[in-house]
């Protein structure tokens, strides 16, 4: 039985995949099936996965995130101000402003600067 493909040989064919109109990838597909039969049923259940998202509308318009409610130490935040580059400013309970910096190569948790 022949293993499955890697990810590392299965991105380059979708990314090549993609970027062809859906007939040209037919006949893109089919011969990659001449050369590699497994290749190309992996290749095909990927578009055929990617084809079901894009119709299902998965990633499709932008969330609303709010911070609002948000507990920081002895803050609340009632609700944000703006943003920008890595932090943002927001209104707290006391009804005083103040800015916060989240530094992008923090991994765990809520690590705020103040």
């Amino acid at each position: 039985m022949p293993s499955r493909p890697s990810w590392r040989t299965l991105e380059p064919l979708i990314d090549e995949a993609l970027d062809l109109s859906p007939a040209e990838r037919l006949h893109w597909l089919a011969d990659l099936a001449s050369r590699s039969p497994t290749l190309a049923e992996a290749v095909s259940a990927l578009l055929n996965e990617e084809d079901r998202a894009d119709s299902s509308g998965f990633l499709t318009g932008t969330p609303e995130v709010t911070l609002a409610g948000l507990e920081l130490g002895a803050y609340r935040l009632v609700r944000q101000l703006g943003e920008g580059g890595m932090g943002g400013s927001a209104e707290n309970v006391c009804a005083r402003s103040f800015c916060w910096r989240r530094n992008a190569h923090w991994h765990s948790g809520s690590q705020w600067r103040r």
